[in-house]
């Protein structure tokens, strides 16, 4: 099983910081489209720690997944594989997110989902991740 590395704190908070801006400036956009207003940074910091606590139940299910089962034996799942297998937890996340701010207001669900998805595909790649 690789070795978990853990990021340096400035990484950390460097990348909690593009994740809570990129999260607000999409609020302040949608915020526009449908014409609500909700405190952009609010929605950014809250949909940030649920991204977080998300991501920490995840690992610890692939983490148990692969002790418990030998699942993952040889060098572990590929980065894609969990790439993938975390879709459908981060529609969850936003869905919880968007209802919490959005509810009542509107319809259109889980519609951040999917260009975050790319955005953390590119910084997977960048090995940033």
């Amino acid at each position: 099983m690789p070795m978990l590395t853990l990021p340096t704190p400035l990484a950390a908070l460097a990348y909690t910081a593009v994740k809570v801006v990129g999260y607000a400036e999409f609020a302040r956009v949608f915020n526009k489209i449908v014409r609500l207003e909700v405190s952009p940074y609010k929605f950014g910091a809250v949909k940030t720690a649920f991204g977080l606590m998300g991501s920490v139940v995840y690992f610890i299910i692939v983490l148990l997944l692969s002790v418990l089962l030998s699942v993952f034996e040889t060098n572990g799942p590929a980065t894609f594989t969990l790439f993938l297998g975390a879709i459908p937890l981060r529609f969850l996340v936003w869905a919880f997110v968007l209802d919490r701010y959005y509810s009542s207001r509107m319809t259109p669900r889980l519609l951040g989902s999917p260009h975050t998805s790319v955005a953390d595909l590119g910084v997977i790649l960048a090995g940033i991740w």
